[in-house]
């Protein structure tokens, strides 16, 4: 369930960005930075992995940190 406290920020990263994504579940995946809305609270990422284009909420505890 995500919490205030587990918000992410994301306003730093921009599109074309390579990320790690860090899942709830401690998994890390990289990827690329698609778009993300103009708060920041939700960023598409083009996963490497190949599990597409994935979009995340600022607020789900996952971690998207640039590489």
């Amino acid at each position: 369930m995500p919490t205030k406290e587990a918000k992410q920020n994301w306003k730093k990263l921009e599109p074309g960005d390579h990320v790690v994504v860090i899942d709830t579940n401690d998994e890390e995946s990289p990827g690329i930075v698609d778009c993300k809305t103009f708060a920041s609270e939700v960023i598409w990422i083009v996963d490497h992995n190949g599990r597409g284009r994935r979009a995340f909420d600022h607020r789900e505890g996952v971690k998207v940190i640039p590489t």
